[in-house]
Order: C-alpha cells, then sequence, then structure tokens
C-alpha cells in the first residue's frame, strides 16, 4: 500500500496508533531511511503544533486575564460609580436635611417675630406721654407749589393696645407710589384714653380728644410739609375705623376732613358705644379690682376713688382687667359733647357730615382670629388646631354669640352652616364659625353704615371695596393658614409692606399691594377710587328713590372670569340676619 508523504505526516499527527502501527511494517520491509526521514518531518511537525497549542493556551490565558482585568476595573468603576450616587444620594439627603432645619427655623423666627409683633401689639407698656405723630412726604418741605393730598391714618387695637410706630404702619411706600403725604398718629388708649367718672377729673373718650387735637394739627401745619390741608383723608382700620366713624358723625371734627375711608369696623351698634350709667357702672367695678373701691360710694366715682388711683403707678393701672369682648368693649361713652347720640340715632336725625366722599372695606373672614384670642386657644389653635366636626362648630358659633353678644343665634347660624357636614373640611368649618362672628362684629356694621350714610344723604359718594386676596406666607399678625383672608390682612397691601419685605412676599401680593395703594391714593386726589379692569367704580345709588343699590369691588389674587365687580356685598347676611341686631329695625331698606 503506497501512501502519500502528506497523507502519513498527518495520520500520524491526528492518530498516533496507525501511525506506529504502519512503522511496524515499514521496518518489516526494511525501509529505515524512509522511516527516519518521514519519522522526523512528524517529530518537527509535532512540536510545532504542541508550540502553536501552547501559544494559543497562552493567549487564551492572556485573553481571559484580560477579560477579567477589565472586568474588574468595570465593577471598581461602577463600585466607584455606586459610591459615588451613595454619597450624592446622602448629600441630597443632608442638604434636604438642612433645608428643611433651615425653613424649620424660617418659620420659628417668623412665628417668634409674629408672636413678638403681637406681644409688642398688645403690650401694656404704655405711658401718657404718647401724643406723636408721624409724617412721610413725597416731596420737600419747603416746596409749595404743588401741595400733596394728605391720608391720616389712625391705627386699631380696641382702643386699648396698638402704636403707629408698628413696622407695617410705616407710610414711605404709600407716600412714595401713591404721591400722597402720609400721617400716622398715637393717641391715649386703654384706662388713659378711655377712663370716665362721670365728673371733669376723668371725662372719658380721652382717645377720641386726641384724635381731634392731632387732626387739628394737621390742618394747621401740614403745609410745611408738602402736604394740602383742604385735600385730607381720613382713614383707619378696627378700632381706627370705628374712629373714623365717628368723626364722620362728630361735630367737632366732621368738618377737619375732606374724605374718609373706614376699614374693617365702624361704630353702630351697643358694643362700641353705650350711655354715660353703664360705662360708669363698669369703670366703678374695675376701679373695684385694683383695690381703690369705695364701699359708700354707690354708683358714683367718688373724690376717693381718683385720689387712690392718681396714686397708683402706670404700669399699675393698665393691668386693670378692662379688656373684654362684648356689650361697651370700646368704653366709648355718650357724653353730649365729640358723642351726641347713638350712632344709628344721630345719622337717622340727619346730624352727619354732609356732601363728602366715603369708601368702605371689609375682608372675607374678619372673625377667625377672634376665636383664638377670645373663645379657644386650643381648637381654634393657629396653627395646629383641635379637630373640629359640623356638632362642634355650630354649638361653638351659639356659645360664642351667647356668652359674649347676648344673642341667641341659633337660627342664623345654620343658615351659616348649609351645605356643610362631618365630611366638609375642619378648616372649612372654622373659617365658617369665624365668619359669622365676623360678619355680626366687623363686617355688617361697616356695610350697614355707609348704607345709611348714603341713604339718609344721597349726595355722599360712597364706594365699597372687598379684600379676598391671599398668597404666599399665610402668617400674618392675627392670620394663620386655616384662618383666611383676615381681619387687618388688606393693612400690608395698603402701605406697601410687601415692597420692603420682599423676602417674605411674592411677586403677586406685590401686585396686589400696587393695585390698594392706587386705590386708595386716587380715592385721597379725587375723592373716587382708580378705575379697575377699564371699567368706572361706581357709587352707592338709590333705585326707584327707595332701596340702596351697593356696588362693590373685589380684591383677588386673579381676576374673575367675568368682572370683580359685583353688587350689594353679603345682603343675606347683613339685611336679613344680623341688622335688626346692630341698628334695632330689621324692615329699614336702606
Amino acid at each position: 500500500m503506497i501512501m502519500s508523504h502528506d497523507f502519513i505526516i498527518k495520520m500520524c499527527l491526528h492518530h498516533w496508533n496507525v501511525c506506529l502501527h504502519w512503522i511496524k511494517e515499514c521496518l518489516q520491509h526494511n525501509n529505515v531511511k524512509i522511516i527516519m526521514r518521514r519519522w522526523s518531518l512528524i517529530i518537527r511537525k509535532r512540536s510545532l503544533i504542541s508550540k502553536r497549542r501552547v501559544l494559543i493556551i497562552r493567549r487564551r490565558i492572556l485573553i481571559r486575564r484580560r477579560v477579567l482585568i477589565v472586568r474588574r476595573r468595570v465593577l471598581i468603576r461602577r463600585r466607584v460609580l455606586i459610591r459615588r450616587r451613595v454619597l450624592i444620594v446622602r448629600r441630597r439627603v443632608l442638604i434636604r436635611r438642612r433645608v428643611l432645619i433651615v425653613r424649620r427655623r424660617v418659620l420659628i423666627r417668623r412665628r417668634v417675630l409674629i408672636n413678638s409683633s403681637i406681644e409688642q401689639y398688645f403690650s401694656d407698656r404704655m405711658s401718657e406721654d404718647c401724643l406723636y405723630l408721624n409724617i412721610w412726604s413725597p416731596i420737600r418741605p419747603e416746596s409749595n407749589n404743588n401741595l400733596k393730598p394728605v391720608m391720616f391714618f389712625i391705627h386699631g387695637g380696641g382702643l386699648h393696645f396698638g402704636s403707629s410706630s408698628e413696622f407695617v404702619y410705616s407710610g414711605h411706600v404709600l407716600a412714595a407710589k401713591g404721591e400722597v403725604v402720609v400721617v400716622t398718629i398715637n393717641y391715649r388708649m386703654n384706662v388713659f384714653g378711655l377712663l370716665y367718672s362721670g365728673t371733669e377729673d376723668a371725662p372719658g373718650n380721652m382717645a377720641l380728644w386726641d384724635q381731634a387735637l392731632a387732626l387739628e394739627w394737621v390742618n394747621d401745619n401740614i403745609q410745611y410739609f408738602g402736604g394740602d390741608p383742604n385735600r385730607i383723608t381720613l382713614f383707619g382700620e378696627s378700632a381706627g375705623g370705628w374712629s373714623t366713624s365717628l368723626h364722620i358723625l362728630s361735630p367737632i371734627t366732621r368738618n377737619l376732613f375732606r374724605n374718609a375711608i373706614v376699614m374693617s369696623g365702624a361704630s353702630l351698634n351697643n358694643l362700641s358705644i353705650c350711655d354715660s350709667e353703664v360705662v360708669l357702672n363698669m369703670w366703678i367695678k374695675h376701679i373695684e379690682d385694683v383695690g381703690c373701691g369705695d364701699g359708700n360710694s354707690g354708683h358714683k366715682m367718688t373724690t376717693n376713688m381718683i385720689e387712690c388711683l392718681r396714686g397708683l403707678p402706670a404700669d399699675k393701672l393698665v393691668q386693670m382687667p378692662i379688656l373684654h369682648l362684648g356689650q361697651c368693649m370700646s368704653y366709648l361713652v355718650i357724653d353730649g359733647q365729640f358723642i351726641v347720640d347713638k350712632p344709628v340715632d344721630s345719622i337717622r336725625s340727619g346730624d352727619f357730615k354732609k356732601d363728602f366722599n366715603l369708601m368702605v372695606g371689609t375682608t372675607e373672614d374678619e372673625g377667625s382670629f377672634l376665636l383664638n384670642f377670645f373663645f379657644d386657644q386650643i381648637r381654634y389653635d393657629k396653627h395646629v388646631p383641635k379637630p373640629l366636626n359640623r356638632e362642634q362648630a355650630v354649638n361653638d358659633s351659639i356659645k360664642f354669640f351667647r356668652d359674649f353678644f347676648g344673642i341667641e343665634a341659633k337660627e342664623e347660624i345654620e343658615v351659616y352652616m348649609t351645605g356643610l357636614s362631618d365630611r366638609s373640611s375642619e378648616d372649612l368649618l372654622r373659617r365658617t364659625v369665624g365668619r359669622a362672628i365676623g360678619d355680626y362684629f366687623l363686617g355688617c356694621p361697616t356695610i350697614i353704615f355707609a348704607k345709611l350714610i348714603h341713604s339718609m344723604n344721597p349726595k355722599n359718594n360712597v364706594y365699597q371695596y372687598y379684600f379676598n386676596s391671599k398668597d404666599g406666607d399665610p402668617n400674618k399678625l392675627f392670620c394663620s393658614q386655616w384662618m383666611g383672608v383676615c381681619h387687618f390682612n388688606d393693612i400690608y397691601p395698603v402701605f406697601g409692606v410687601p415692597f420692603y419685605d420682599p423676602n417674605r412676599y411674592t411677586d403677586k401680593e406685590r401686585q396686589v399691594s400696587q393695585k390698594m395703594i392706587d386705590i386708595f391714593s386716587s380715592f385721597a386726589k379725587t375723592g373716587r377710587p382708580a378705575m379697575q379692569e377699564s371699567a368706572e367704580w361706581q357709587s352707592f345709588y338709590k333705585l326707584n328713590d327707595k332701596t340702596t343699590i351697593a356696588p362693590f369691588y373685589e380684591i383677588t389674587n386673579e381676576p374673575k372670569t367675568n368682572t370683580n365687580f359685583g353688587t350689594n356685598l353679603k345682603i343675606t347676611e347683613c339685611h336679613y340676619l344680623w341688622q335688626k341686631y346692630i341698628i334695632g329695625d330689621n324692615d329699614q331698606d336702606i
């Protein structure tokens, strides 16, 4: 059998046993030379193949090592990335924690500031050396060529607390943006401004007489500060609104100003004005509480009682527990001079300022702050109120009206609670309780006062706004989130607080503030508020010479779909529910 050289080599390389067999045969036929040659070739090729295999194996090992190295590097990179991600997450968590801590600190500081502002606002550190006023003028005093309108402000505080030096009453923004001269005043309050003895020693109403004196001084001297004494607009909020309404009625001051703005409060019912005998008996009781009573006094203030009071230090006098919510809470008295008669009777008899311009305004939730101040500080806590259901809300409302106002108002409260249930928002229930109280105590007296002033003299131009804007930080002096658009909330935009406290207020609040400044300054300049939404702001007018139609403008965060103008605000609440309690006549069509 003859086989090719290549075939034998391949066979020996791949089939060693066959090759050995072939060698044996060759040896038997004495082909030794051929065998040696071929064998040497086989050995060489086989060694080459082995070397190649070794190289291949080495290469595979190297490749595997490289793969392992790459995998390790990938794993290391992944671990590094994971560690970086973990660090990033940890940093983010730390940043969030720090942000939360900062926010908490800011909230705490704001609450502290608010609480300190409240403490300052209701501070009993008082002195009779307080009769100062503040003036902000947009022009130099020596410039008398272009005198500016004057806005004369009376601060609130129930005639018991407050000061014109509060930061929210700073008039520099209103003066600059409104191009008006702003005047804010102090006046005696509490026992110093209200004590009534029925004698010349303590004639009562000193707070109002102080305001009158300041108003006279402004008439005589404001031209030296760039103000026009013939264009003075008197305005006040809360107790300042009470005071402003009384200056409209008083023969002492009604001719000392041209326009008036009454904000969230008018002296119209027996909550603010009382007969002299009632007020005298209240003061005698308070005097007895501080150890100056006279067992033989009966219902008169004796000389011994007056002398005892004069001997007491001022800080003890102001601690006299006179603050309360209810009948005669202002301690203002019908003295026959400044307050000639009950306000309603004065208006009905025509004894008030004629042919002038009046603007009144209220907020949406006038009474919510009263629940925390006077009723239940736990259930109506500003920040963490206690849970409330509908039945509790109704019972709290009825109790509030009974205890503080002496009114059984169950039917009226049910009107407010229409459509509400235990499934309603607890904040809505709380606000509804506050809204009923605020309407009776502050809102409706203001609205009814405006209607009476126009009804009894249609030549009086009367305008009305309704403040219903809330944005940004809800925590204000008297207010928190659940309390809605509170009493006092319109003071901030009027005095331009969002412009000089920019970090706390939003751009939307600054827009609302600019609008309020435009409305108030326009009224001071022309006797009518600025146009809104390219529409004229109508004053009150008579329908068929009988019924008063009361247009109003609602100030909101965003314009309403149709218009922000409306008519006869809260007519159900004020006319059908509370008018009979406020002016004693539910049938009079005003």
